[in-house]
């Protein structure tokens, strides 16, 4: 009786982290990575190396979102919209919190060396990243660029890890996802206004206003699909792809202007849970003229 009440406790602490995490944001996160290793490798890329890329991203991604929710726990409890997350609010105990960090940690190594060859003496650079980025904000508003930073890797990484080296094109693809992310995590903390500038904490809205937000999201998105539009010149790739970035284009600043914090601040939320489809767009229209050469 008592093995499965503790059985039982556990899945709800289990079920409590994903939640925390935010697992369907890594659904959405893994199609840029998905989009370096095709556009690296095109149809050689294996079932295999899906699947250990895809292990990679999720280990990877759930150990950063897991520190950023362990480091951050004492701004998340003076913050009335993060009051109720799981650290701040006892659900989830720090220890429960870094077991199951450690856990995605070594899933994260075991997909790393079971990928090219690289990827053993590369692992550990997403790590300093995702682990730095949440002391950022303590003192500069470049906070979301470093962010950009960090997830801008991603694409970088599933280049590598079926080519084995750095490419030309794989930077481009890196600096594509580098705007697009520093651009809506700006947007996205234009929700806490109020609270930074109460509590000192850096960020662009803060520092310079939500006007002067918005419009930077505006060009920093502009810059992103510029790059993917000379991404696909440079790789030759079909007429599908143009058609799928020009589209998912038209989508990002729909996103921009319909929930704009100009707008109203509490929609921004659902703007972040929509951005990632952005990502699936243009994967699924660059898979497609890939493998079909359209």
């Amino acid at each position: 009786m008592l093995a499965s009440a503790g059985r039982i406790m556990a899945w709800e602490k289990f079920k409590t982290f994903i939640r925390e995490v935010r697992m369907e944001q890594t659904v959405f996160g893994l199609p840029f990575v998905y989009l370096g290793a095709f556009l690296a490798a095109g149809k050689s890329v294996t079932l295999t190396q899906i699947f250990w890329i895809t292990l990679a991203v999720i280990g990877a991604r759930t150990f950063g979102m897991a520190m950023n929710r362990i480091i951050d726990r004492e701004i998340d409890k003076r913050n009335p919209r993060t009051s109720q997350r799981a650290l701040p609010a006892g659900k989830l105990k720090l220890a429960e919190a870094w077991g199951f960090s450690l856990i995605s940690l070594t899933l994260y190594l075991l997909a790393a060396f079971n990928l090219a060859p690289i990827c053993r003496y590369l692992f550990p650079i997403p790590l300093v990243f995702f682990t730095l980025y949440p002391y950022t904000k303590r003192f500069t508003w470049l906070c979301h660029f470093f962010l950009g930073i960090t997830l801008g890797l991603a694409p970088l990484a599933g280049w590598i890890a079926v080519k084995n080296e750095i490419e030309p094109p794989a930077l481009l693809l890196f600096l594509a996802v580098f705007f697009w992310v520093s651009g809506f995590d700006i947007y996205y903390a234009t929700q806490d206004y109020e609270f930074d500038k109460k509590e000192g904490i850096h960020s662009i809205p803060s520092r310079f206003g939500i006007n002067f937000s918005v419009y930077l999201t505006w060009f920093l998105h502009f810059l992103s699909l510029a790059i993917l539009f000379c991404l696909g010149t440079i790789l030759k790739l079909g007429l599908l792809y143009f058609f799928g970035v020009f589209l998912a284009g038209c989508f990002i600043f729909w996103l921009d202007l319909n929930f704009s914090p100009l707008v109203k601040r509490e929609k921004v939320e659902i703007y972040l849970q929509k951005n990632g489809y952005f990502s699936l767009m243009v994967f699924l229209f660059t898979f497609i003229s890939i493998w079909w050469r359209i």
